[in-house]
């Protein structure tokens, strides 16, 4: 008898069970016609496809022309070069080009300052057509040789004035100033990343203005006006006082 009533309550839940089954495919079979409706309302074409897979397009647009990192580098190269050779015009070569006129100190500033002079336009033209030659295109030609040639000269009078006040003084200080602007004209590397001395400097030597000039004629707007008035200061100073005490003896 109590295996009858046993088994008469499993019966029971077996059939409750069932109901509830039951009832719950009628659900789940609602559950699906409102999916089919709903995914009939989808449109599977591939446009739909590559949209769901590539929801955003990404589009690119360089600011500046700057193809390469060596285009980048060619103010900073340039600007140093230009140092170097008025170093060497200076210092390298200061006896074979000045000693035959050293014991007259206007014919030997005279003849200083002209060949000086030709050095510092014939090392700008050959800078200007190496950067052709090695495929720099400048997006403003003219504007760069003009750059170019200003702080050629600037460089060149500020090295012949160190070295017209003390000759061995001079030199070290010029090649101080190389060491110094290659530091903090910000031509290797973003100014903000220097150390805090070379940011303090970037301001005050003309090499700094020579290398944001040249980015702006190469790569960017051609926007120097700015650049073109510090290094004119920088020429006018250095010249003045290179040509006062001559005119004044």
């Amino acid at each position: 008898y109590a295996g009858i009533l046993t088994l008469q309550n499993g019966s029971s839940q077996l059939s409750n069970g069932l109901s509830a089954l039951s009832s719950n495919l009628g659900t789940f079979s609602l559950g699906l016609d409102t999916i089919a409706r709903q995914l009939s309302l989808v449109s599977v074409t591939d446009k739909n496809a590559d949209t769901i897979a590539r929801p955003l397009i990404v589009s690119h647009k360089d600011k500046d022309s700057v193809p390469v990192n060596g285009v980048a580098m060619a103010p900073y190269m340039v600007s140093v070069s230009l140092m170097v050779i008025a170093l060497s015009a200076n210092v390298v070569f200061e006896k074979l080009l000045y000693s035959s006129v050293n014991n007259n100190k206007k014919k030997a500033f005279k003849k200083k300052l002209i060949i000086n002079s030709l050095v510092a336009l014939l090392d700008t033209i050959i800078l200007y057509v190496t950067l052709h030659l090695m495929g720099v295109e400048m997006l403003h030609p003219i504007l760069t040789f003009v750059l170019i040639l200003l702080g050629s000269y600037v460089f060149m009078a500020m090295v012949t004035l160190l070295i017209l006040i003390s000759d061995q003084l001079g030199s070290f200080v010029a090649l101080l100033l190389l060491l110094l602007q290659t530091g903090s004209s910000g031509g290797s590397y973003p100014i903000e990343l220097s150390p805090k001395v070379f940011q303090i400097l970037n301001p005050y030597l003309p090499m700094s203005y020579l290398v944001s000039g040249l980015r702006q004629t190469i790569s960017r707007t051609g926007q120097v006006n700015h650049q073109l008035i510090i290094l004119s200061a920088f020429l006018a100073v250095s010249y003045t006082h290179l040509t006062l005490p001559t005119i004044l003896r």
